[in-house]
């Protein structure tokens, strides 16, 4: 097929048939890639790509989070727009929230990564639903950006705007979290590594029946890796595996989303498993709100934290003076923000890359376990 066969040609070629005819005059606002992606009974991307060609030629403008105008104009009222005009190239990246335990110092190496690069980078936040990730993505690219960084949402089935994404080749890297047999660049932490030394450090404390809680079994591979870790973390320090010990059935938290009855329930539910466990005495919880979970609930059966209990649990907020409320494996969030960038800069450049970065932790020691 010739390149004239291509819809997002077609497309271009139409717009710059009606700019000759001054059905768009200079200065006037085209339609926007929603709207042109509607009209045509096409992807976003195909729109995207049509008006990519006409600001590469010169014959469009984009100002971002404003709209595509016919160059040669004069553009006053869109210079006004919050008193400044944009140029630089945008780039996004959507993260499930940023939360006081895990997601700010992520933004911040993302942020100093796309000043070095030279782009404008537009935060978004998907809070753990599907529709907001396909909601925030397709802002992003209406708004002109040339590639994204996401951090998948937990779901039982795939987002398809993230599979349009990665078939029309637009540029995206994973962050955090990838989902598996999707081929994008993705930056993390070594999940694996990092329960399994956890496991070792309760090993080494004399520990014999250390369990596992988790969330429920989803397509992000992020959870699945703190498991195959803790697996092999009682493996290697000749453990028994108790499948008693694992309790996967907690819902996924998102803090100022989870309502009240569900976290009431998921806390009874891991009261219930503790009960029923009382030989454990250390815990690994994947996320932080669990091992929150975990405390409440020792607490409530009269366990004592972390004489009777030790528990760890991934990330946790800064305190004063590095003294924190829990042990946890603190993840190298700067650095995954920064490389996530870099590597999508890459993407954008036209190089073909499939590179996962993982990134060490480091096991922050707080009053959850013995000292």
């Amino acid at each position: 097929m010739s390149s004239d066969g291509y819809l997002y040609v077609k497309i271009y070629n139409k717009l710059l048939e009606e700019i000759n005819q001054n059905s768009y005059k200079p200065g006037d606002r085209l339609p926007t890639e929603k709207e042109l992606s509607e009209k045509y009974n096409v992807s976003r991307i195909t729109s995207q790509k049509a008006m990519n060609m006409l600001v590469e030629d010169g014959i469009v403008t984009r100002y971002p989070g404003i709209g595509s105008f016919v160059s040669g104009g004069t553009l006053e009222h869109v210079m006004e727009y919050d008193g400044v005009v944009v140029e630089k190239p945008i780039i996004g990246i959507v993260l499930e929230a940023i939360w006081t335990c895990f997601g700010i110092e992520v933004f911040d190496g993302a942020y100093e990564a796309a000043k070095e690069l030279g782009y404008h980078l537009i935060i978004k936040k998907s809070y753990g639903e599907q529709e907001k990730e396909i909601e925030a993505i397709n802002e992003l690219i209406d708004m002109g950006a040339k590639g994204i960084i996401i951090m998948p949402v937990h779901g039982d089935y795939y987002n398809e705007e993230i599979l349009k994404l990665v078939v029309e080749k637009f540029p995206i890297t994973f962050i955090d979290r990838y989902l598996t047999g999707i081929h994008a660049p993705f930056v993390g932490t070594d999940n694996v590594k990092a329960t399994s030394d956890c496991v070792t450090q309760f090993a080494e404390r004399g520990h014999k029946n250390v369990a596992l809680i988790t969330t429920c079994d989803c397509q992000a591979t992020t959870l699945d890796e703190r498991k195959q870790g803790y697996i092999e973390g009682m493996v290697n320090n000749s453990m028994m595996i108790n499948k008693k010990h694992i309790y996967d059935q907690v819902d996924c938290i998102v803090p100022h989303q989870t309502n009240k009855d569900a976290i009431s329930m998921n806390l009874e539910d891991i009261k219930r498993f503790l009960h029923n466990n009382p030989e454990v005495t250390g815990v690994v919880a994947t996320e932080y709100y669990i091992g929150n979970l975990v405390k409440m609930a020792a607490h409530q059966l009269g366990k004592r934290v972390p004489t009777d209990l030790e528990i760890v649990c991934f990330d946790a907020p800064r305190e004063y003076l590095d003294q924190y409320e829990f042990t946890h494996i603190r993840q190298n969030e700067y650095q995954m923000g920064f490389e996530s960038v870099s590597l999508l800069h890459k993407l954008i450049k036209g190089e073909q890359i499939q590179d996962k970065i993982l990134l060490d932790t480091t096991l922050m020691l707080g009053y959850s376990t013995q000292r």
